[in-house]
């Protein structure tokens, strides 16, 4: 297989696991274990598969086991998920040390777009539920959840769209 085919297959394949793990992020707030184990054994089968780069083979499993541990932090305070903190984890295998920036940069950008439209939902929701304006007592009293796997996954997509452009 040469190296454009193995790339496209590379970049397919980050794709279906990343639109399955915003699916069902956004239709059940939760991404599967049994998901970003499969999405992360199978990176590293992928990275292998690639032929080698101008990392250290070992640079990408360091640096997803940082991800997992910074994941695993902003869970232990409650600002995500602990699947969300896994498929972080999962698609930097995929993506490589070269396009973390791109990565993160997206996952802020598409999240905070993402945690707005959310907020605006909600407070239109709560609007409309209560009849004469007393809605903010309502939409103060629930917590608003964000299905950040979608920002995860479309900033993992994106951004690996970008390192591949960036290498042809």
């Amino acid at each position: 297989m040469n190296t454009e085919t193995a790339q496209l297959v590379h970049f397919a394949l980050l794709t279906a696991f990343a639109t399955l793990a915003m699916q069902r992020d956004i239709s059940t707030f939760t991404i599967p274990n049994r998901l970003t184990g499969s999405m992360a054994v199978t990176g590293v089968f992928s990275m292998i598969l690639l032929g080698p780069s101008s990392f250290s083979p070992l640079l990408p499993l360091l640096l997803a086991t940082g991800v997992l541990v910074c994941g695993w932090a902003m869970f232990a305070v409650g600002l995500w998920g602990a699947g969300d903190a896994k498929l972080m984890a999962a698609a930097s295998l995929w993506i490589g040390p070269s396009a973390m920036g791109v990565f993160a940069l997206g996952i802020v950008l598409i999240g905070s777009l993402l945690a707005l439209a959310t907020l605006l939902i909600g407070l239109a929701k709560a609007a409309r539920a209560v009849p004469g304006g007393r809605w903010r007592p309502r939409l103060l009293m629930r917590r608003l959840s964000v299905p950040y796997g979608l920002a995860i996954g479309s900033a993992a997509v994106l951004s690996l769209a970008w390192q591949l452009g960036s290498t042809n």
